[in-house]
């Protein structure tokens, strides 16, 4: 497992405790389930690559996973769900403003993320997820 996994799974988890009582972590929650994203884009471009994407741009981190997938020949539709949190990060991270509604939705789409990586690219070596 690599570091990038490793970390993914432990962010992932975090968020799944704090689901338990969303309302009182939202903000938590949703910034959680980002940056789990991105670290379970960085072990699959790894994964299918033998690297990461040294860059900030994590949109741009994200079209290489697809672009990737494409060349190994593996469904990409997943790498959305990154896609979609990766466009919020910025208003996540600095409006201080996540409302409930928000917080599922960046929840369920960090989940759909994780199963679509461990389906298609990734093995599962731990008890976190």
């Amino acid at each position: 497992m690599t570091s990038h996994q490793a970390q993914a799974e432990e962010l992932l988890s975090a968020m799944k405790i704090l689901m338990d009582d969303v309302a009182s972590y939202k903000s938590a929650v949703a910034l959680l389930a980002v940056h789990s994203a991105i670290a379970y884009n960085d072990a699959v471009l790894e994964r299918l690559t033998g690297s990461t994407y040294k860059g900030q741009d994590h949109s741009e981190a994200a079209r290489k996973t697809k672009a990737a997938c494409g060349k190994k020949r593996i469904d990409a539709s997943g790498v959305q769900h990154v896609e979609k949190l990766v466009a919020k990060k910025t208003l996540y991270s600095y409006s201080g403003i996540v409302d409930l509604s928000s917080a599922q939705d960046a929840a369920m789409k960090a989940t759909r993320f994780a199963d679509w990586a461990y389906r298609n690219v990734l093995k599962r070596e731990s008890n976190y997820v």
